[in-house]
């Protein structure tokens, strides 16, 4: 689905000041790497909103000439809906979180490779020994950080018997 058509969409963007050519040019290489397509890849991202992806593919069709978009692109909006589901529903991986978790005395801010643990999973942070449940995902706290931050505290050991 890249090529003219995905860059013509991509341009108006672009000319709108939605996003910036970087920004294009990241999301042009996920979808050549992918199969995305590029309007879900910029809204996953956060660089627009579903809304301006709707009056972009409006403008898009409407601005086609009739008989092209008949004989070369007729648009299969089940296909798209399809992929805008599959979109929704996937969760973005991303390439680094931090994590802030309590260890005795004192919290700790660890950064940690792959993709965000959802809320309820039980895993293991770098650096520590003890298994962490997370309860909370929120933007990092750092200044000028825009990678996601979980909150996790110690799990409840399974297995046992607890002792008062």
């Amino acid at each position: 689905m890249g090529g003219p058509a995905a860059r013509l969409i991509g341009g108006m963007f672009l000319e709108r000041g939605l996003i910036s050519h970087d920004q294009l040019e990241i999301a042009l290489e996920t979808q050549h790497l992918t199969g995305q397509l590029l309007g879900e890849i910029l809204v996953a991202h956060g660089w627009i909103t579903r809304m301006d992806l709707a009056d972009a593919l409006a403008e898009h069709w409407r601005d086609k000439d009739a008989a092209a978009a008949v004989d070369d692109n007729v648009f299969d909006l089940d296909h798209w809906r399809e992929q805008v589901e599959r979109a929704h529903d996937a969760p973005v991986p991303a390439a680094s979180f931090v994590a802030l978790a309590q260890t005795p005395g004192r919290y700790r801010l660890i950064e940690c490779e792959g993709t965000v643990p959802q809320i309820g999973d039980r895993i293991e942070l770098p650096g520590l020994e003890d298994t962490f449940m997370v309860f909370r995902q929120v933007p990092s706290p750092l200044p000028l950080d825009d990678r996601p931050c979980i909150y996790v505290e110690a799990a409840p050991r399974t297995g046992g018997a607890l002792t008062p």
